[in-house]
């Protein structure tokens, strides 16, 4: 990818903010930043430097604004409201209530990423501009390769162990793949192998992840999974094109004296929605339960819009219920109105409660629980529960991903037709 070494000089007026619920807009002169690529990280522990989840920015110049794209591996997230104050940028994330805040200075940004979401949450950022590469480290020829399928271990030997998939590709140094759990993927992964060191990373707003590990033969050893600055979590691999992870049609189910599914929330109106409102009459039904802070969800939203606008017609409807972090009523309704713009979804939002899968699964008695955003129900025309799928695993899983949609118009096309 290639560098631009000019610099975008904005003598103009649009919209700078101070916070993401304080937008004003302010003239701004002789903010300057360099276009192109920028090597950013977010810094985990004060005390070890050189730790820290890295990711790449690229920077461009449009008519009167500036676009960034968050990149990792093939994903770009393009952030549109990107804000000047004197020599500080404001960048927010689409859709999560999230922003990067900088201080421009030649070469560098330094500043935090605020997570709102979580509440008093940020962590250090830095970028560099003109920078290419992911991972500081030196690069040494790889060992071995981690070409192919893994079998994954999270917490190994531990009550909270839990398996993974993990899939990967590799071109030189160079590594991008994912995990795939039984909640959902671990987003698009980016890396490099340098000797026998294994380490891969993504940030998306919502989520910033770190995975190393030590190659020996067919396995992974001695790997930590970083997320955010709290987070940490033993795991190790190995090669494996025989073992999986569950059915996630197996995971979530009716319980033992319940024949339906039933819903009745509000919306974001406060109007409360239910099942057995006239418009549901003989149709078929799609229940998403989710939240506007979980990337998968966005994933499977962006996937719900386009069925929607292809079988709405045809009688399928489509109920997202929202779990989510935020308490204010107001804020929900400002990022669940955010969440339906960009994904383009044209069908209404209702308002489940805390995020909280105790919580949503007291919410939805007759399931057997919730161990997953997003966990989707399929209800036919005559409004039985034909299927739950538990997670959701986006496009960043390839082959995976592809596979599901295709099986998925497939039953809704059935169901349609019954």
């Amino acid at each position: 990818m290639k560098t631009i070494p000019f610099i975008v000089i904005l003598i103009v007026v649009f919209t700078a903010c101070t916070s993401s619920n304080n937008r004003q807009k302010t003239e701004v002169k002789n903010t300057i930043i360099k276009e192109g690529i920028w090597r950013a990280a977010l810094k985990i522990d004060a005390e070890k430097p050189e730790l820290e989840i890295p990711f790449l920015l690229n920077i461009n110049k449009m008519d009167k604004s500036i676009e960034v794209e968050i990149i990792n591996a093939e994903e770009n997230i393009v952030c549109k409201e990107v804000c000047f104050k004197n020599d500080s940028i404001s960048i927010w994330i689409p859709v999560f209530d999230s922003e990067i805040r900088a201080i421009v200075s030649g070469d560098s940004l330094i500043g935090k990423w605020f997570n709102n979401a979580k509440g008093d949450y940020s962590m250090p950022f830095i970028a560099e501009h003109g920078v290419t590469q992911r991972f500081k480290n030196e690069i040494i020829d790889p060992t071995a390769s981690v070409e192919g399928r893994w079998y994954v271990e999270f917490s190994p030997e531990t009550v909270d162990s839990y398996p993974a998939i993990g899939e990967f590709t590799q071109e030189n140094n160079l590594i991008t793949g994912t995990f795939l759990t039984e909640t959902g993927d671990y987003r698009y992964l980016e890396g490099l192998i340098t000797g026998n060191q294994f380490m891969v990373s993504c940030f998306d707003g919502s989520h910033a992840f770190l995975f190393t590990a030590n190659i020996a033969d067919d396995m992974l050893l001695d790997g930590t999974f970083y997320s955010g600055k709290h987070w940490t979590e033993p795991w190790e691999a190995k090669k494996s094109d025989s073992l999986n992870i569950r059915d996630p049609y197996q995971l979530t189910f009716l319980k033992d004296g319940y024949d339906t599914f039933e819903f009745a929330f509000p919306d974001l109106n406060g109007d409360t929605v239910s099942i057995y409102d006239g418009h549901f009459k003989n149709k078929l039904i799609i229940v998403q339960i989710m939240g506007s802070w979980c990337p998968n969800c966005i994933d499977e939203t962006f996937l719900l819009a386009d069925i929607y606008d292809k079988y709405h017609e045809k009688g399928l409807e489509i109920v997202p219920i929202a779990f989510e972090t935020a308490d204010d009523m107001e804020k929900v309704r400002r990022n669940l109105n955010r969440l339906k713009e960009y994904t383009g979804a044209k069908y209404d939002f209702l308002y489940g409660g805390k995020a909280d899968k105790a919580i949503t699964s007291t919410k939805l008695p007759m399931l057997n629980k919730i161990i997953s955003y997003p966990t989707t129900i399929f209800i036919d025309r005559k409004g039985k529960l034909r299927r739950v799928h538990t997670g959701f695993s986006g496009p960043g899983t390839g082959k995976h991903y592809t596979k599901y949609v295709d099986e998925l118009h497939s039953f809704l096309k059935t169901l349609l037709n019954e």
